[in-house]
């Protein structure tokens, strides 16, 4: 016979179950509490042994055993309890009898001329004594105890998890509403699996940081110390003080619109959608090694939180500008000119962004979305110009359009010369911002640094998002000051030849064929 055959057969079942738990458990319950007076170390040894099996198991169910699904209980279930209570009850009377009746120790120790009859009485007496006392604090603590109350009326642990649960309401009620106008809110709690009081801290949290500035509610959603409850309890004195009104939730379908998604202009919707993506791709590219609960689905969701707070976006506004950013690359093509088809869109759709997604999902109902990639991925999506070395040559390209834009008007600053170099060539104002960056940081190095920087991009060694990203840690750190971009007054840009698309294009397909070869 195999010794490891039943931890194998567990490791490699479809469908995991605690029955096997719960009898281990079951059985050592048994032993100690029915026999425990025989060898009194044995409890200890078994508390020994359960500290270690816990860890075990969370080991062997994190890294060997298929996932289980989780389920929601309010208790181990009757079969599993009565079971406990009957070894609880029958140890007492077995203990009792044990110690009185098939020992010597009461004769020994306590009464040396005590007859069987007697000892008999005196196990019957302990017995019911130790059944009514344990009877009593079994209904005297039947509830559970405070700090058990707190953690399942509280499950979440930071502030921004209150805030995602928050705003996850606000969209199942509105979802709700807009079916049934009378939907109790119990309802939408119970379709969320949310306590219907934690709901209302939820949400309390959500409308609290939704009128904070900017700046304080990132600081608070980045906050991994502060409680949920100690945010509640700082939002319910400014309540008392008067320095805060709570509005309280919208009653209505349209009113609670207004909230889900406050911006509603197309093109400022898919500003904010690309900015969603460079930023979870930052996010992803500075933390690769950070892996969140041992598990990949809830790193890429802690990356697209974390993103969308530093947009100042709730995750579900986010998926919809990253749906109306996916719509409009496919359409627009490569080499297209979104910014057009984006005006294209707001005058079609008077309603804004919400009358867009509707069209978009009626033309969507047999395929063509695949979803949001995972952050990893979304690098080419970002940077059309993957090769440093062509992004630097790019931003000559892009200074001399800005100098022609400027030429026409003098009056236009920095960001209005690269919105209208935008417009000109369909790129997005961050594409333009960072190959001049690049530009800026390899000019200012002395020459030997330079021609390293060069090299390495022009070996491949350097992409452009990767040096972009080297750069803005240089300026964050000190350690390099960027000068920004020179005056027009005093400086004329040469005339190059913009053959970098087709150049960034051939090199993208012989990176392909490369992979294909591989």
């Amino acid at each position: 016979v195999e010794t490891f055959s039943p931890a194998r057969d567990e490791i490699q079942s479809d469908s995991p179950t605690t029955a096997v738990e719960f009898v281990e458990v079951m059985i050592q319950f048994g032993l100690i509490s029915m026999f425990g007076a025989v060898w009194p170390l044995a409890a200890l040894l078994a508390f020994i042994n359960n500290f270690f099996e816990i860890r075990m198991d969370i080991w062997k169910f994190c890294n060997f055993v298929r996932r289980p699904l989780g389920e929601k209980a309010p208790n181990i279930g009757v079969f599993w309890s009565v079971i406990f209570e009957l070894f609880a009850v029958a140890g007492i009377t077995n203990h009792c009898f044990l110690c009185c009746v098939a020992s010597d120790t009461m004769r020994e120790y306590f009464f040396h001329s005590i007859t069987p009859l007697e000892r008999f009485f005196a196990a019957f007496c302990a017995e019911n004594v130790l059944l009514l006392i344990y009877f009593l604090i079994r209904v005297g603590s039947s509830g559970d105890v405070d700090w058990i109350k707190q953690k399942k009326r509280e499950p979440l642990r930071f502030i921004r998890d209150a805030y995602r649960a928050g705003c996850a309401l606000r969209e199942r009620r509105y979802r709700m509403v807009l079916t049934n106008p009378q939907t109790p809110f119990a309802r939408v709690c119970q379709a969320e699996d949310i306590d219907e009081s934690a709901a209302q801290r939820y949400l309390k949290v959500v409308r609290y940081l939704d009128r904070c500035l900017p700046a304080a509610r990132m600081e608070h959603l980045y906050n991994s110390t502060s409680t949920i409850q100690s945010l509640v309890n700082t939002v319910s004195m400014q309540t008392r003080a008067g320095t805060w009104a709570d509005p309280g939730e919208r009653p209505t379908a349209a009113g609670l619109l207004s909230e889900l998604v406050p911006t509603t202009n197309v093109r400022q919707s898919y500003i904010i959608g690309k900015r969603v993506r460079e930023a979870a791709y930052h996010i992803w590219s500075t933390k690769r090694n950070v892996v969140v609960m041992g598990s990949r689905a809830a790193t890429i969701m802690s990356i697209r939180q974390f993103a969308c707070i530093q947009e100042g976006c709730t995750m579900p506004q986010a998926e919809r500008y990253c749906r109306l950013v996916r719509y409009v690359d496919r359409s627009s093509g490569a080499g297209g000119e979104p910014w057009y088809r984006l005006n294209e869109m707001d005058e079609e759709n008077p309603l804004g962004l919400m009358q867009v997604l509707m069209q978009i999902a009626d033309k969507e109902t047999e395929g063509g979305d695949d979803g949001e990639p995972i952050p990893s991925e979304l690098g080419p999506l970002i940077e059309p110009i993957m090769d440093a070395k062509l992004a630097y040559e790019k931003a000559s390209v892009v200074r001399r359009r800005m100098y022609e834009k400027w030429v026409h008007d003098k009056n236009m600053n920095t960001e209005d010369m690269v919105l209208a170099v935008c417009e000109e060539t369909g790129a997005f104002p961050n594409q333009l911002y960072r190959y001049l960056s690049i530009k800026r940081y390899i000019d200012d190095q002395d020459e030997r640094k330079k021609g390293e920087l060069l090299a390495a991009a022009a070996a491949g060694r350097k992409r452009t998002l990767d040096l972009a990203i080297e750069v803005a840690e240089a300026v964050r750190e000190g350690g390099w000051r960027d000068p920004g971009e020179p005056s027009f007054h005093d400086y004329t840009p040469p005339v190059v030849l913009d053959d970098i698309a087709a150049r960034a294009a051939a090199a993208a397909d012989a990176a392909r064929g490369d992979l294909d070869d591989e």
